[in-house]
């Protein structure tokens, strides 16, 4: 995918599946986390039920014991282009978790250092 990211960047999320998802999160580990993130994490496309304050979250990231599960939405996310960012967005979190960062405050600065670390390492590049 490292090549084609670009390209389909920008076309319609409704036409990938999880799998596609799954790449996406073991290429980003690889290429972003060194392979530091638990390969066994589940990525899926779900339907998110709108928040207590009415907002549908693009995605976000389940922790069970020795397991994680991120969900990105598929309405709110409707290009790859944004569900490559929510499925970034939610690694950090990951990141942050098996590292005991931001446990405080999970947008906190440790968090925006990773989200930052991404950027710089141009994990956003023809995304934003």
């Amino acid at each position: 995918y490292g090549v084609s990211v670009y390209a389909v960047a920008k076309k319609s999320s409704s036409h990938f599946n999880d799998e596609v998802l799954s790449d996406f999160y073991n290429n980003y580990n690889f290429e972003y986390f060194d392979n530091t993130l638990p390969p066994n994490v589940s990525v899926r496309w779900v339907d998110m039920p709108k928040d207590e304050d009415g907002i549908t979250p693009l995605g976000h990231t389940i922790f069970v014991p020795d397991n994680f599960r991120i969900e990105i939405d598929k309405k709110s996310n409707p290009t790859l282009s944004t569900a490559f960012s929510t499925l970034l967005h939610e690694e950090c979190h990951i990141y942050d978790h098996v590292n005991h960062l931001a446990i405080n405050d999970v947008h906190g600065p440790d968090f925006q250092k990773c989200m930052l670390g991404l950027a710089e390492k141009g994990a956003f590049k023809g995304i934003w």
